[in-house]
């Protein structure tokens, strides 16, 4: 699962902006998420690069953002109990900065 999602990860950095390609991207680690096993290692694998984006957010474009925390919700969503640390340590309060610091509600709309 690890060399799938390192490989998803790559064509959605070369094709943030197709939206078709995107949507497909979100879907399948959605999919994945749903099963506990597959839920504990996305987390390992996308927290890092998830948190890296939302720390940056001011140089990436509105659709990765979104995308980002697209794919936050996905992940965390069936996890319940079992959420990584890094994300309950630092994505959260990034989130909240994200709304804070917005000049609209889409922060609030993407996630």
């Amino acid at each position: 699962l690890k060399v799938i999602v390192s490989k998803l990860l790559l064509l959605w950095a070369h094709n943030y902006k197709d939206g078709i390609l995107v949507s497909h991207f979100v879907e399948i680690i959605h999919v994945f998420a749903q099963f506990p096993g597959c839920n504990l290692t996305l987390q390992e694998v996308l927290s890092p690069t998830l948190v890296n984006l939302l720390q940056q957010y001011e140089k990436h474009q509105f659709t990765v953002i979104e995308t980002t925390i697209d794919l936050v919700a996905s992940i965390i969503m069936p996890a319940k109990d079992h959420i990584h640390p890094l994300l309950m340590d630092t994505i959260f309060p990034i989130l909240c900065n994200l709304m804070m610091v917005s000049v609209d509600n889409s922060i609030l709309q993407a996630g």
